[in-house]
């Protein structure tokens, strides 16, 4: 036979002994004065001492059950019919309750109803013996059910603590998984700029090393052609020294005041190429996170440069919109729109739509109704301290 601790309350065990003093001291008055007094009291305190070691020990096992109902059986024999000893049964009933599984509860809830009901049958009769059972067994029933009721809401609440407790424990994974995808995307983003330094840099480089050796071969005897190769190979170093520039401008984390970050990147692009640039920039962006900051420069970046390499563009418009839940980024472009095999088409847009899917979002490059490209990109955001808090004390 299974059973539950019992809830270690210590009201709980001040109301079991309250209860077993307040019949003995009714039944004290209840019994004739000579009769069987001294074989229903000692019965009646040896349920207290077994009630009192119980509670102490803190297990209510089949064996304390058995024990107090047969000393019950004894108290209803040697008391008068109608004494007050059948009110400790409900404390049993309680306290089967609180231990035994329901179907278990039921069967000694119903041991005790059957013996007060014999025991009442063969000390008053029939007709009254059943009315005084039918009353008792009420109250046995009602008092288990209230107890089950009582358990439930401590295991429900025993039940929401643990997962409230495995929320929070999933809550600091889900932030140092989101941490260390942070970083991966920090690494992956300058492994992709230093492919950039070696591709631009080192081609410009290499294409000034060889010009300057070719000059210096014919400096004496071609110095036309020697001066023509110089010139050639400073404007390869110019070259390389922009994109070296520009890349380690790019590696700079220009994320601390997002805001200003993305209206000095917007601001050199139109001063640069001449486009015509409109941004839409919200002045607070404070809250977002830096992971997000951090993608959103880049998007914006790696945007304007595809408008500048591949569009063919007059107007550029952007347009960054955050609420409560997510970050919205647009990009749109009055060009020749996006070419067929976008997915395969550079490193920059592919490592945005990967970043962007570690946060839980998504970035795409699309055709703009109007004509043009667009690029979108979604990104949810975290919930505040605040709002955390409230959901995890809601589960409680």
């Amino acid at each position: 036979m299974t059973s539950r601790p019992f809830p270690q309350h210590a009201l709980l065990h001040l109301l079991a002994l309250a209860t077993w003093l307040a019949v003995g001291v009714l039944g004290w008055f209840a019994l004739p004065q000579g009769e069987a007094l001294l074989e229903v009291g000692g019965l009646w305190l040896l349920f207290g001492g077994i009630l009192l070691w119980t509670a102490h020990r803190g297990t209510y096992g089949p064996r304390y059950f058995a024990l107090q109902t047969g000393l019950m059986a004894g108290l209803l024999l040697l008391a008068p019919p109608w004494s007050p000893f059948p009110i400790l049964f409900f404390l049993l009933s309680a306290q089967a309750a609180l231990v035994f599984p329901s179907r278990q509860t039921w069967k000694w809830v119903s041991l005790f109803a059957l013996l007060t009901a014999s025991i009442f049958l063969i000390r008053t009769g029939r007709g009254s013996g059943l009315a005084g059972a039918a009353v008792f067994a009420v109250g046995y029933f009602f008092f288990a059910t209230f107890a089950q009721a009582l358990r439930r809401e401590q295991e429900a609440r025993t039940q929401a603590q643990h997962l409230l407790q495995e929320l929070q424990e999933a809550h600091e994974r889900l932030r140092v998984y989101a941490q260390q995808s942070a970083a991966l995307a920090v690494a992956r983003e300058r492994n992709r700029m230093a492919q950039e330094m070696h591709d631009t840099v080192g081609h410009h480089l290499t294409v000034a090393a060889v010009q300057l050796e070719a000059a210096q071969a014919l400096l004496r005897q071609h110095p036309e052609r020697a001066a023509q190769m110089l010139a050639n190979a400073r404007e390869q170093v110019r070259q390389g020294l922009q994109a070296l520039r520009r890349t380690v401008a790019a590696l700079r984390p220009p994320v601390e005041d997002l805001p200003a970050a993305l209206k000095g990147l917007i601001g050199r692009f139109a001063q640069t190429t001449g486009l015509q640039v409109t941004a839409e920039i919200p002045e607070d962006l404070s809250r977002l996170p830096p992971p997000h900051r951090f993608l959103l420069y880049r998007a914006v970046q790696e945007g304007l440069t595809n408008v500048l390499r591949h569009a063919h563009a007059r107007r550029v418009w952007i347009r960054l919109q955050v609420d409560e839940h997510r970050v919205v980024l647009t990009l749109e472009d009055d060009g020749h729109g996006p070419p067929a095999d976008v997915p395969a088409r550079g490193m920059g847009l592919r490592g945005m739509a990967e970043q962007a899917a570690q946060l839980g979002g998504q970035a795409r490059l699309e055709a703009r109704e109007q004509g043009g490209a667009r690029l979108y990109l979604e990104v949810p955001l975290p919930p505040s301290e605040t709002e955390r808090g409230d959901s995890l004390e809601g589960l409680a």
